[in-house]
């Protein structure tokens, strides 16, 4: 290999590092407290679809298993239920489909919009008994990530987070 093929290769992993960072985090998204009006003595096992959807690049490499396990980790550590279920039965299923995520052209300053739907159903009914709408927005501010070569994926973990704690949020205004 040349060392001009090698420069090639080396500044398109900068390129793309630069849109998307080195892959979204979900230590940081997840929320260590949140203030609740209930807590939940079930179980919950969470569910999450719709991330495929979206461009890899746009999305700073999110998935439904990221959301899932940020929304997981954020549960526990708010205790907004008893105990997050992975695999076997619940008393609850969480099921948060991702709706639409609105990136618009890189600017100076851009406002990263994320959209999900959230959906509580009782698993021995097998019935809905909650659903809403979650409407979150992250503005991106060049003065803060000047420096930075992970702008985007910041602005995707801060919208995130920002959904889940809302949706956290409108779960606990339940009487379950």
């Amino acid at each position: 290999m040349t060392s001009k093929n090698k420069c090639i290769i080396i500044t398109i992993c900068l390129l793309c590092l630069s849109f998307t960072g080195c892959g979204p985090n979900s230590k940081k998204m997840a929320s260590k407290s949140i203030a609740l009006e209930n807590q939940h003595p079930f179980s919950v096992k969470v569910d999450v679809i719709g991330w495929e959807k979206f461009d890899k690049l746009q999305t700073s490499g999110l998935k439904n298993e990221t959301y899932a396990e940020t929304l997981t980790k954020t549960i526990d550590n708010t205790m907004l239920f008893n105990k997050v279920i992975t695999s076997g039965d619940a008393n609850y299923k969480l099921k948060v489909t991702v709706l639409d995520h609105v990136l618009p052209g890189h600017v100076i300053d851009y406002d990263l919009k994320l959209k999900t739907q959230w959906d509580l159903i009782d698993t021995a009914a097998d019935k809905i008994v909650w659903t809403d709408t979650i409407d979150s927005a992250y503005t991106s501010k060049i003065a803060d990530d000047i420096v930075t070569f992970d702008r985007l994926q910041k602005a995707n973990e801060n919208v995130v987070k920002i959904n889940i704690e809302e949706g956290i949020k409108r779960l606990s205004h339940l009487k379950l």
